[in-house]
């Protein structure tokens, strides 16, 4: 069809008209005709109401949400300042020369026939344990992580076990005592130590770990 006119693109359907009156539509709604015809200067005071309208909002949100922001940061800082602080009272590593490449380990911590055992997001317990950091041995990654999510400080010893996914337990001497002292709320929250008769009523992380652990636990006696 040949028709003079200029060509629109909205909503991704074509509209060909004239300048005072339709000739072709298809798949265009009238709103959208409407508004190709409307006055310059109309369309001019309502690209100014919109941008009124969005300085308001931003306005508005700058004052009530600023306030959330500085909360935030509080927290934020509050929380660097505990890490900051775990940090400078770290312990050195007892093992000068332990298991290189491993990517995780953890420790299984006994004193006077019961486990230290920690309870993490989500309702789920565990040994203490987590990655390794660059060139640190799996040992004193065990010892690190044990001391940053207990408070308690051990020494690891011979290996426990070792997992599918790389993940090697320890046997650990707990050498400050039985006290804990939480520095990671957020992640950690509540450690504790535990009798093997009580493994079966906690909500473990891993299915059958509390089983493995148990067994190791016998087995060593």
């Amino acid at each position: 069809m040949n028709v003079a006119g200029k060509v629109a693109v909205i909503h991704n359907y074509p509209a060909i008209f004239r300048t005072n009156s339709v000739h072709f539509f298809s798949k265009f709604d009238i709103y959208g005709i409407f508004y190709l015809k409307r006055s310059k200067k109309w369309r001019r005071i309502r690209r100014e109401d919109k941008k009124t309208v969005a300085l308001d909002l931003k306005q508005i949100s700058e004052s009530y949400g600023g306030r959330d922001v500085m909360k935030v940061s509080w927290m934020l800082l509050m929380i660097t300042a505990v890490m900051l602080s775990a940090c400078s009272r770290q312990p050195p590593c007892s093992v000068t020369s332990g298991d290189k490449g491993v990517p995780s380990a953890g420790c299984l911590a006994v004193d006077n026939g019961e486990l230290l055992l920690v309870k993490i997001m989500g309702g789920t317990y565990g040994p203490p344990g987590g990655a390794t950091m660059r060139n640190e041995s799996a040992q004193c990654a065990a010892e690190r992580e044990t001391w940053e999510e207990t408070g308690v400080q051990v020494s690891a010893g011979e290996l426990a076990a070792e997992f599918d996914n790389g993940f090697r337990l320890y046997w650990c001497e707990a050498v400050s005592g039985r006290e804990i002292e939480i520095s990671r709320p957020i992640e950690i929250q509540h450690a504790d130590w535990y009798a093997p008769e009580l493994f079966q009523h906690l909500k473990w992380r891993y299915a059958n770990q509390a089983d493995i652990i148990q067994t190791l636990m016998i087995e060593r006696q």
